[in-house]
């Protein structure tokens, strides 16, 4: 479908957001709405018709699913030279990329590399432990460094630096003593070289404040889901849009999603931007194309309660589709039992339209998960949990990936611990503080701290059998380094350091049971690293062909394109330039990784028709003619990857079990919604009763169709969450659903899916009695298999019932629990 097609089938909203002429233009989109298709649409519009060239457009997203569907689409609409040449990616992704660009600027030194939030936490716990810093007993011993960690993580995520942290806090018992953590974590990731998330953006605050003209070619930034942007990235949209010119911005968002104020999301930036960018405006999208129109309204039900929010509404002309079920049981392991009974019945009656993959558990906290877990286990119910082992978190890809990460910033600490004894060498901890303190001593990187000790130049003394220990970990590192220097791929690094430490024979030895999937890991590792070497070599001969001018270079950022998530039904794609052909891993790898994207095209002032008075000058970007650097990129690739926690594509035949915020912007025909009761939804210790309305509104919003909503807990009418009570009684069953050829037909015109074959008839179920744990808890409810409702919920004897229907398939629990029938 070309440009002209794709447009005429937008509806008129959706068109005249394409097509403003505004210059600073909200987009308020709606759950279901297409604003992924309009935020594309839009750029498509913008470098067809408005003819602005793809490098000076910049699209920030804050998940990246979007962004593979957005470059998936333009493929189709603008072609994939132009779509390579956009600036697409996350805002840790650009910001990463334009330090490393641009170190100076930020006060950084060159080689930095990206400190994840685990080895975040393994400095603040050494901090800790450090008998020099004065911290309270309670601090020091009580508090987990993850706590410590977030509490910091939310200082910087709303521009608030050490030294104001502790002018705010320093009469606060507890806060005071974060204060001096604080402090001296920022002084270790500097002695480190190390570059945390939040720094990420709070360093790039500082570069576009010193170097002003460091985005003057951009024309268009796009900033997708506007409602979760904080403080800090609020400042760096300003920041980018300094230089305004005749620069246009556009954001899409809907405050209606916002759920991520724990990370100090702001979506009051709506209003600050209407206010501090004349001209702004507000458009909307309010037609759903998802969800059926009962899940509209109880889902408008809910978030109508907040008072204060944006007035806008949400429609859709999809079928009314079949009502959800509220259901109430007694406790948690008969909430599990409950819903593991439903999927079984969904996927049997359905005929097909209903699958495991088309299911998805969501809740409002991670721990609601055990229960669901064991009982889908010991039933055979096939699902994927969100926050998985990701790829680049395992033992034996961190392992490899960190030897190469300290080779290139040998002040890395944290790396360094984790590999001087892979594979085993023997150096105990009492050597490592040694040699730690030898290196504070010295204030210089480890490697050379180790060259000084091998040499025996330090005033510390080693045994001899330490030091011959320490020169085989040295030569390897140095051979690393020297690789580096000499521009060697990856990929070919890699190989050496899979040699040079015997790991495989290390696997062997210390995971005999599973040493082989892990070896195949690192087969997998090795081939991402070769196929970006592939691209990037593809990148210089299109390079060499597009350079025909003799003006120098005057690009001053690269396209980046941040893809943590996937791109969606397709395999997944690997490249790291984003220029040569799309690479396509292993099936199986899939969904274990996800992708960051960069780009090193440039372009020329006489090939792109840049005014003529920036064309001689040539002080606009001294790092113009740096060439990238693949360690850098492939590191910032693997630290940006293993950090997600986002949702990817359901795995095919699977039930999936995520909480609400990871399942943000994606869809299933089937959810259920468990323990929505009062201390969960709304949360006991929400400060924001409507961001907990807020979140139940965007668990509502991810059905095309069929939901139930479980309360657990005394079934008592103020127990169920407020959000939920004095809803209609029309929007909403406490009767079940019968799974006959209506029902049927019903979810089949929902889903856009054929009528199933109804010619062979199926008898249908009776009566279910379910019974839980010695305490004699008997749900009963009569079902024919659907989403259905408690209607009884009493004690009883322990005593079977006689009159319990035929067992038409049996749920088991974990020993202990009685069995659960059907």
């Amino acid at each position: 479908m070309d440009f002209s097609e794709a447009l005429a089938s937008l509806n008129s909203s959706q068109r005249e957001c394409v097509l403003s002429k505004d210059n600073t233009l909200q987009i308020l989109a709606g759950p279901g709405s297409g604003k992924t298709r309009v935020l594309t649409m839009r750029v498509a519009h913008l470098v067809l018709e408005k003819k602005i060239e793809p490098h000076r457009i910049i699209v920030v997203t804050f998940t990246t699913k979007a962004a593979g569907e957005m470059r998936k689409r333009l493929v189709q609409l603008i072609g994939e030279k132009r779509t390579s040449a956009l600036l697409i990616g996350t805002f840790h992704a650009i910001c990463s990329r334009l330090l490393h660009r641009h170190p100076a600027y930020a006060g950084l030194d060159p080689n930095f590399t990206i400190c994840e939030p685990d080895q975040s936490k393994l400095i603040i716990a050494e901090i800790q432990k450090d008998r020099n810093i004065q911290i309270n007993d309670f601090t020091r011993h009580t508090m987990e460094a993850g706590a410590v960690l977030g509490i910091i993580s939310q200082a910087k995520s709303k521009g608030i630096d050490a030294t104001e942290f502790f002018e705010t806090y320093r009469d606060d018992f507890k806060r005071k003593d974060v204060a001096k953590i604080y402090f001296a974590y920022e002084e270790e990731l500097k002695r480190q070289n190390l570059v945390d998330f939040d720094n990420l953006l709070l360093k790039t605050c500082v570069l576009l404040s010193n170097k002003e003209d460091i985005l003057w070619n951009i024309k268009s930034i796009l900033v997708d889901e506007y409602q979760d942007t904080n403080i800090v990235q609020y400042n760096l949209i300003k920041l980018m849009m300094r230089q305004k010119n005749d620069k246009t911005i556009t954001i899409v968002g809907d405050p209606d999603q916002s759920i991520f104020g724990w990370r100090s999301a702001e979506p009051k930036n709506f209003g600050k931007m209407a206010d501090e960018f004349a001209g702004t405006t507000v458009m909307k999208l309010e037609r759903n194309y998802r969800s059926t129109a009962l899940v509209i309204e109880s889902a408008l039900h809910v978030i109508t309660q907040d008072h204060s929010r944006v007035s806008k509404t949400l429609y859709t002309n999809n079928p009314r589709g079949v009502p959800m079920s509220l259901v109430s049981v007694q406790n948690s392991a008969a909430e599990a039992g409950f819903v593991a009974a439903e999927i079984k019945k969904a996927v049997k009656n359905s005929k097909g339209l209903i699958q495991y993959k088309d299911i998805v558990v969501l809740m409002r906290m991670n721990f609601i998960s055990r229960e669901f877990e064991s009982v889908f286990r010991l039933n055979k119910i096939p699902f994927t949990m969100v926050g998985g082992d990701r790829f680049f978190n395992r033992v034996e890809v961190k392992d490899m990936t960190s030897y190469l990460s300290f080779a290139y910033n040998p002040k890395d600490v944290t790396a360094f611990n984790r590999i001087i004894n892979v594979p085993k060498r023997g150096v105990g901890q009492v050597t490592l503080d040694k040699i730690l303190d030898v290196n504070l001593e010295y204030k210089d990187s480890l490697l050379d701290t180790i060259e000084k000790i091998i040499k025996r130049k330090t005033t510390t003394t080693f045994t001899p059998a330490v030091i011959i220990k320490l020169k085989d970990f040295f030569n390897i590192c140095q051979h690393i380094r020297a690789m580096i220097d000499d521009k060697n791929s990856v990929a070919s690094i890699l190989s050496y350091i899979y040699t040079a430490t015997e790991y495989e024979k290390f696997l062997k030895e210390k995971h005999a049971q599973d040493w082989q999937s892990r070896w195949e890991n690192l087969g997998e590792l090795l081939s991402i690293a070769k196929k970006a070497h592939e691209a990037t070599v593809e990148l210089h001969e299109y390079e060499k062909y597009h350079d025909k001018s003799d003006v120098d270079d005057t690009t001053l950022v690269e396209p980046v394109y941040s893809d943590e998530d996937g791109s969606g039904e397709d395999s997944e794609v690997l490249d790291l330039t984003s220029v040569g052909p799309e690479i396509k891993t292993d099936p199986t790898m899939k969904r274990e990784f996800e992708n960051v994207k960069t780009e090193d095209q440039s372009f020329n002032p006489k090939e792109f028709g840049l005014r003529d008075d920036l064309k001689e000058d040539n002080t606009r970007d001294e790092y113009a003619n740096i060439d990238t650097d693949p360690i850098a990129e492939f590191l910032e690739y693997c630290a940006l990857c293993s950090s997600q926690k986002e949702l990817d594509e359901a795995e095919e035949g699977k039930v999936t079990i995520a909480t609400i915020h990871a399942a943000k912007g994606l869809e299933w025909p089937c959810v259920f919604i468990v323990t929505c009761n009062e201390g969960v939804i709304p949360h006991s210790r929400s400060e924001d009763i409507d961001e907990e309305g807020r979140l139940l509104y965007v668990a509502m919003t991810r059905s095309k169709s069929p939901k139930s909503r479980d309360v657990w807990g005394n079934k008592r009418s103020q127990d169920v969450s407020c959000f939920l009570r004095n809803m209609g009684s029309g929007l909403y069953t406490d009767q079940p659903i019968t799974w006959n050829a209506n029902t049927r037909a019903l979810l089949a015109e929902t889903l856009n899916k054929p009528i199933p074959d109804e010619s062979h008839q199926t008898t249908p179920a009776k009566n279910v009695d379910i019974r839980f744990g010695a305490a004699g808890i008997d749900i009963d409810f009569k079902s024919m298999g659907g989403f259905s409702s408690a209607a009884n919920l009493k004690r009883k004897p322990d005593k079977p019932n006689k009159k319990t229907a035929v067992v038409k398939s049996e749920v088991k629990m974990e020993p202990g629990q009685k069995r659960l029938k059907m």
